[in-house]
């Protein structure tokens, strides 16, 4: 049994262990890409042989000193964009990162001017223009009786 077990040991071919800064590299590079055969899922979440793939790939460029930069564009040479998790904010996806904003101002100003609207359609009683000097000293006479 010991002696099957250290067989064992001597043909497996030994485990890597990474560095903690080159598993900190691949770990962020890894939510970065988009798994190719897992919809909604990128390399990081997915356990498709895939994504175990691109994941040893990755592991494997940084340590021949590649860049993330690197390693990302070939991921987009070989795939395309869509496997960037957050895709460039250039072209028609720049409109796509700034249509929220541009939905929330144009929001922001119907709702202005439709307050606007109403404000004009229904004055407010601070709006209102003061009582004449006659009613005044009426209301100061009844409040002034009122007193006594």
């Amino acid at each position: 049994m010991v002696a099957a077990a250290f067989l064992v040991l001597m043909v497996a071919p030994p485990q890597e262990i990474p560095s903690p800064e080159l598993a900190r590299k691949a770990e962020a590079i890894y939510w970065k890409l988009n798994c190719p055969v897992c919809a909604g899922q990128n390399v990081a979440e997915s356990n498709s042989p895939v994504a175990k793939e691109m994941r040893a790939l990755v592991r494997q460029m940084l340590r021949e000193g590649k860049s993330e930069r690197e390693i990302l564009d070939y991921f987009v040479q070989r795939y395309g964009e869509w496997i960037l998790a957050v895709p460039p904010a250039r072209g028609v996806n720049r409109l796509l990162w700034w249509l929220p904003v541009l939905i929330l101002a144009g929001g922001g100003a119907i709702l202005y001017g439709f307050y606007r609207f109403v404000r004009r359609q229904n004055p407010a009683e601070d709006e209102a223009p003061p009582p004449p000097p006659e009613v005044r000293e009426k209301i100061q006479r009844l409040l002034h009786e009122q007193d006594e």
